[in-house]
């Protein structure tokens, strides 16, 4: 073994080598969100928009650019009132 001597520099690395082999394959990751689907409405101004789920779907999402939005369930119907919106609302609804 190599002794270091005291005040001395190090010497230069050396040249990269080659890369290694491929290594295996992971495991599957989780399964993604099944039934996920986007609903659109285009609304006038000083008109308003309903965008409402399916029955048994859950609302995730509602946007209702420049105006206000109002989200509603009646039994197992979710649904987003959008009012007052220059541009188009949209929602997203998912199946449990």
């Amino acid at each position: 073994m190599a002794a270091k001597v005291a005040g001395g520099s190090s010497g230069s690395s050396g040249a990269r080598g080659d890369a290694g082999p491929v290594g295996p394959q992971g495991p599957p990751g989780p399964v993604g969100a099944t039934g996920l689907h986007a609903l659109r409405q285009e609304c006038g101004a000083g008109s308003n928009c309903d965008l409402t789920c399916s029955p048994g779907e859950k609302l995730i999402s509602a946007t209702c650019p420049g105006g206000a939005v109002s989200i509603t369930r009646n039994a197992d119907i979710e649904s987003a009132a959008c009012s007052n919106s220059p541009g188009p609302a949209l929602a997203l609804c998912m199946k449990p």
